[in-house]
């Protein structure tokens, strides 16, 4: 049997990746706002696979199994921002003037 979904809460990881999509939420506040992970806890590890790969559809896995995945998933960069970048300047020249 896939493990697709919080079963406490009876909400599908595929429903939880669209809302820490759609709500810009991390692990932790996708848990705060949704409640899931706080009950039995064994959707936690699944629900990291899900933020990581974007699989919404797992095997039953092991503790280490999953970690690997997680690990092994590329996550991207997230994108500098121009605005609060600072580009280095140059240090002042050293150069004198001779009288």
């Amino acid at each position: 049997m896939p493990i697709d979904r919080c079963v406490c809460r009876q909400i599908p990881f595929e429903e939880l990746r669209d809302i820490a999509a759609d709500e810009s939420l991390g692990f932790e506040a996708l848990l705060d706002t949704t409640g899931c992970g706080s009950s039995c806890g064994l959707c936690v590890p699944y629900i990291q696979a899900m933020l990581a790969t974007g699989r919404t559809t797992f095997p039953v896995m092991s503790p280490r199994e999953l970690e690997r995945m997680c690990k092994g998933a590329h996550t991207p960069e997230p994108k500098p921002d121009p605005a609060s970048s600072s580009v280095p300047r140059s240090a002042p020249s050293s150069t004198s003037k001779q009288s």
